[in-house]
């Protein structure tokens, strides 16, 4: 009998939520209804929909939008544990998912039921037909409408992709900050990182407040012209020399110190501020114990994740790990840049095994094949080198195996963990 066990309190609870039948049932009636979930560049049509309800959420809830290429989901995650400390409510949306779409809704700690979510989805189907949105912006519709009936003190929100024109950017006067800038959706949201920064900073309200963790001195300069054009308040974080997670965390501090509400003294700023903390969130330093051997999941969707996830474990640990990696389309110019990273870090690289996956947004496995006769790199397939194998063959047994790439790639392995290792 397999063991697992999980590090973060609540991720047991994610893991008991997560019912495949009933999964499929949401995203095929989402679907139906808005079709896949895709980006599009429109906003007014949600600020009319929800005004009522954004109306009531700002009498009583202070609204937090993070913005960022990589960190902003586990940045909202630790302002929402810091939250959680001081006794405040929060609701916190976050996306993507990594197992189920509950993930994206929680209150205070509380994700919400499939059943809640399916209520909520027939309730507003009428509204998701007649302004012909989008899944993602339904998504975000049903969970306004949620929260508007049990309001928060603080509502956290992460933005989905971009920010001038993501669903989350519909409140008056948030609280803003933009993680980091690196390329990706490059087509969406342009090729160089100055379109890129344009686009994020979009949540940012004249005369508001933006904490920023932005590393690139051009950009620094950019954005210094128009936090002044538009008399921001701005606040810019320290980076940590090597861990993205504990610059994630000092943001996280700054927005909580950025808050209105009655708080104790906080007796763990200072390790927010040196060590990594617990975000307890899916896919983000995520560990189980398989078989005797320790599984790290790790979410870089692209080259600069990689890199600073990398930097990272260079400067914690330094110890040798097995990778394997999986990666959604879009990501195909990155790839090769990406595997090159790991030469770089011999001491960390045991082994780095490239592996498809079952999913409307994995990366064809013909691109992986394209790599095969490199020296450093094992191809998974399903005969030799299959995920069962790397979990129950000795020659794995007692290793730490670090599965990172899409967050989709993640939710895949801990489905099949699921299936057969639960």
């Amino acid at each position: 009998m397999s063991k697992m066990v999980d590090n973060m309190e609540n991720n047991n609870n994610s893991h008991s939520l997560y019912d495949d039948q009933k999964e499929r049932f949401l995203l095929d009636r989402i679907e139906k209804l808005c079709g896949k979930e895709s980006f599009r560049p429109k906003l007014d049509h949600m600020k009319t929909l929800l005004s009522e309800d954004i109306r009531a959420i700002e009498k009583r809830s202070q609204v937090v939008v993070v913005a960022g290429t990589n960190g902003k989901g586990g940045t909202c995650h630790h302002l929402k544990n810091i939250l959680s400390h001081q006794n405040v409510s929060y609701g916190l949306w976050t996306s993507p998912h990594v197992l189920t779409l509950c993930e994206r809704f929680n209150l205070s700690g509380a994700p919400i039921s499939y059943e809640q979510l399916i209520e909520l989805i027939e309730e507003n189907s009428v509204v998701a037909r007649e302004s012909e949105l989008s899944f993602y912006e339904f998504l975000f519709f049903i969970f306004t409408k949620w929260v508007s009936k049990n309001i928060p003190d603080v509502l956290i929100l992460e933005v989905g992709l971009g920010g001038r024109f993501d669903a989350v950017n519909i409140f008056t006067e948030p609280l803003t900050a933009i993680v980091s800038i690196s390329r990706d959706h490059t087509e969406i949201l342009g090729k160089d990182l100055k379109s890129i920064l344009f686009e994020k900073y979009g949540v940012v309200r004249k005369g508001g407040t933006l904490i920023s963790g932005i590393e690139q001195n051009f950009l620094k300069e950019t954005l210094s012209h128009w936090i002044a054009r538009d008399e921001v308040n701005f606040v810019k974080v320290q980076r940590h020399e090597y861990s993205y997670e504990i610059t994630n965390q000092r943001i996280a501090l700054e927005l909580f110190s950025r808050l209105n509400i009655e708080r104790d003294s906080f007796d763990l700023a200072q390790d927010y501020t040196h060590k990594i903390m617990p975000n307890e969130s899916r896919g983000r330093r995520e560990k189980m114990t398989i078989n005797a051997r320790e599984l790290i999941f790790i979410g870089a969707h692209n080259f600069d994740g990689h890199r600073k996830m990398l930097a990272e474990l260079y400067g914690l640990e330094n110890s040798s790990h097995v990778f394997i990696l999986g990666f959604s389309t879009g990501r195909e110019d990155q790839l090769e840049n990406i595997i090159d990273l790991y030469s770089k870090y011999p001491c960390l690289v045991d082994e780095i095994i490239l592996s498809d996956y079952s999913h409307p947004r994995a990366i064809a496995k013909e691109v992986l094949l394209s790599f095969k006769d490199r020296e450093e790199v094992l191809i998974a397939d399903d005969i030799n080198l299959n995920w069962e194998f790397i979990l129950t063959d000795e020659s794995y047994k007692n290793k730490k195996i670090i599965i990172s790439g899409s967050y989709f790639f993640i939710g895949e392995w801990q489905k099949y963990i699921l299936d057969h290792h639960s």
